[in-house]
């Protein structure tokens, strides 16, 4: 198995990338859905909430959202819901994310002007922030899309806690949505949510 981060790699396209930050950039399974585009209305200030923003598939998104921020009219960036974790504060964590190759087609500034971090936690209520920090966050302006990347994917964890992690996360962000009064709320599950089917495939 060779990884797409991996370089040299030769992708299905046939293209051979020796430079690993445009690997991603030609690779269908990652791009961003065209669905994305259609939704956002394109303005000077429009903007995307993202939540999730340093787990694996957040940070694609992350990454995508940047640099086709121009295609999506998303001219206002991209606002991270981020809490803090291992004694960094929530700005840290991105700031240390934005520090990977991925990210290195911006500039400091950009990184600066393009990427809001709020303090966060999605598992309390009112994400932990104070009524005028929250009251602020639900009057936020110009917002299109709401994106919900945040989850626990360790699957051996306490049903009490996963419940929190993943359906009071969700249903919070839901709401958050409903009071900016505007934006479409995308929820990203896992790979093991089949809607109305149930069972495995040998044991249907």
């Amino acid at each position: 198995y060779n990884s797409i981060f991996n370089e040299p790699h030769n992708c299905q396209d046939g293209k051979t990338y020796s430079n690993r930050n445009h690997i991603l950039d030609d690779y269908n399974p990652v791009k961003l859905p065209d669905f994305l585009q259609e939704a956002v209305e394109p303005s000077e200030q429009t903007k995307v909430i993202l939540a999730g923003a340093t787990g694996f598939i957040g940070s694609l998104l992350l990454r995508d959202l940047l640099l086709h921020r121009k295609r999506l009219g998303l001219f206002g960036g991209v606002i991270v819901i981020c809490r803090q974790k291992w004694n960094k504060s929530a700005r840290e964590r991105i700031d240390n994310l934005l520090k990977q190759e991925m990210f290195s087609f911006l500039t400091d500034a950009q990184k600066r002007d393009l990427v809001y971090v709020i303090d966060g936690d999605l598992s309390l209520p009112q994400f932990g922030m104070s009524d005028d920090d929250y009251y602020n966050a639900c009057n936020l302006q110009n917002i299109s899309l709401v994106i919900n990347s945040a989850a626990c994917v360790n699957f051996t964890e306490p049903l009490e806690r996963a419940a929190v992690s993943n359906i009071s996360t969700a249903l919070q962000l839901q709401e958050l949505a409903f009071k900016l009064k505007g934006p479409k709320y995308v929820y990203i599950s896992t790979a093991f949510v089949h809607g109305d089917k149930t069972g495995v495939e040998r044991n249907p």
